[in-house]
């Protein structure tokens, strides 16, 4: 019994020290996961420096594309104004030419009536006359009658010579301009195909290395850029002297805008973006690639670039505050500093920023914060 006790009070026996191959086999097994991490972080930070690589040129190919789509509206202008000007060169033509016809034919009724009168008609009127007053009346209304006639027909030939010659300068010009536009057509081709092959290729970078963490990161790293951008904006503004506007003031306008594009609304302010607590801090408009955008009310470009998540983007001062902000778009038609005026054309709507679907995305800001759009401005059913 006092041999059991003293051997249960005694203390365990020391476990047996590992071997060298079990220190061996995990410190192996730690090394390859050390490598395994690093190499994963290696090989992400490869897929994010391409990422903003190809974000970088997305940049620069969206405003190439915008300013090519600027370029071939105003060339198709043009275009147009020349061909209303031809046509209206060649009806004037017409109607110089009918009145022409109409001065020779009275002259040629006034020769024939001439001759069938006198056979020679004012040398036999000089001969026949007996009295010399009434002899050198008649033939100052000759003189006077065929002077004035030569000079009717000298000016329509020389009209009708410098028709001929715009007309032919103006078909010049068309050509040119067809030729033009053609060639500027197949660089918008080159471009649009470039930048369709980017954004798939964009989308497979942003599917391998994140997903709805890493995009809603993404999502808030880009609003967090616009309020700094508005943040600078209202800054700079206040040491400028305010836009030129004229009518009632912004604030005064509240439920009588218009918005700025056709079309259904895909997103409302305050809803959900889909990832995380994000909500919409504008709405976005599904207007059809290159729909015309319209200034909601008079005011000043502060802003025209291309911006991360948001693409060509334009932001109009309306004064007091208040600052309204169009983007995804495919191009602008306004710079900085130009004054606008309400409902005046301020760009194309588009699918600039990497978006999938062409749109327009539109917010008013109230002293930098972002407020309802629809609170301000009537939908389709209002107008």
């Amino acid at each position: 019994m006092l041999a059991s006790l003293l051997l249960a009070a005694s203390p365990p026996a020391p476990a047996a020290p590992p071997d060298q191959s079990q220190i061996r086999g995990k410190e192996a097994e730690l090394s390859n996961t050390r490598r395994a991490i690093e190499e994963a972080g290696a090989q992400l930070n490869a897929l994010r420096t391409r990422h903003d690589r190809l974000r970088a040129q997305l940049r620069a190919n969206e405003r190439e594309i915008g300013e090519f789509n600027a370029t071939l509206r105003t060339l198709a202008r043009q275009r147009d104004e020349q061909t209303a000007t031809l046509a209206q060169l060649q009806q004037d033509k017409i109607h110089k030419e009918a009145g022409l016809a109409r001065q020779r034919g009275a002259l040629a009724e006034h020769l024939r009536a001439s001759y069938a009168l006198g056979k020679q008609g004012p040398v036999k009127l000089l001969l026949n006359q007996v009295e010399p007053d009434a002899a050198g009346r008649s033939l100052k209304y000759y003189d006077y009658f065929y002077r004035a006639r030569t000079e009717q027909i000298d000016t329509i030939n020389r009209t009708l010579l410098a028709v001929a010659r715009l007309e032919q300068d103006i078909q010049s010009k068309g050509i040119e301009l067809d030729a033009l536009l053609a060639r500027q057509q197949d660089q918008k081709s080159a471009l649009e195909a470039k930048r369709q092959a980017r954004q798939a290729l964009l989308a497979e970078l942003e599917n391998e290395i994140s997903g709805s963490q890493q995009r809603l990161k993404q999502l808030k790293e880009d609003e967090l850029a616009l309020q700094e951008l508005v943040r600078r904006l209202r800054r700079a503004l206040a040491e400028t002297p305010p836009p030129a506007i004229t009518g009632k003031a912004f604030a005064q306008l509240k439920g009588k805008l218009s918005l700025p594009a056709e079309g259904g609304i895909s997103a409302r302010f305050g809803s959900p973006r889909q990832l995380g607590h994000l909500k919409w801090q504008g709405i976005v408009i599904d207007a059809p690639e290159g729909a015309e955008v319209r200034a909601i009310a008079p005011g000043r470009v502060v802003f025209a670039d291309w911006m991360r998540g948001f693409g060509l983007l334009l932001i109009v001062d309306h004064g007091e505050g208040y600052m309204s902000l169009y983007g995804y778009n495919q191009a602008l038609d306004k710079n900085l500093g130009e004054q606008v005026t309400a409902r005046e054309l301020i760009a194309h709507a588009g699918s600039s920023g990497g978006h999938e679907r062409a749109g327009l995305y539109f917010e008013i800001r109230q002293q930098g914060t972002p407020v309802n759009p629809l609170h301000w401005c009537k939908t389709g059913n209002d107008r």
